[in-house]
């Protein structure tokens, strides 16, 4: 490292390493906020699920009440729209209680974006240690470097899942 660096050269290095800090601090905050998603949406999901398999199950054992009362009826027609109500009712729900299972895709998706987001903050790191302790004619091809690592190991990722359909419902 150069002894006597020009005001100029001090101040390109202590804007690359402000720069980084503030980036990093970003960074991690949306880790934690990300995270913080993740446990409301688990907690939402697990409600619901609940909330839908007592519907399910109330109309399921109503459904067996209807039809019982539709073969005594001798299949009027008012009997007959209630069974099918009640079929229809059941069927939603399960239909719903798939739907609301796209949260392991979503945990998925949320754990692959922290994980991005780690991979930045790493580099940050290093960026800040490369502006720390190389030649300011360096610093650019250094970081620049740094930058082209991270680009590969986005390359190299497994591929992301884009769509989710629960019957006819896309989820994403």
């Amino acid at each position: 490292m150069e002894a006597d660096l020009t005001t100029g050269d001090a101040a390109s290095r202590d804007a690359v390493d402000g720069m980084a800090q503030v980036m990093i601090e970003q960074m991690q905050g949306a880790c934690a906020e990300l995270q913080r998603v993740d446990e409301l949406l688990g907690h939402a999901i697990e409600q619901l699920l609940s909330a839908f398999n007592s519907v399910g199950e109330q109309a399921r054992a109503h459904q067996g009440e209807l039809a019982q009362a539709a073969a005594a009826a001798q299949g009027t027609p008012g009997a007959e729209r209630l069974r099918a109500a009640a079929a229809r009712v059941a069927s939603d729900v399960d239909g719903a209680v798939t739907a609301l299972q796209f949260r392991d895709v979503v945990g998925q998706k949320l754990g692959h974006v922290r994980s991005e987001l780690v991979a930045l903050e790493q580099t940050m790191h290093r960026v800040r240690e490369v502006s720390a302790q190389c030649a300011p004619a360096d610093l650019a091809q250094r970081v620049g470097g740094l930058l082209q690592q991270l680009r590969q190991s986005r390359a190299a990722s497994p591929a992301r899942q884009e769509l989710m359909h629960a019957g006819e419902i896309e989820l994403f």
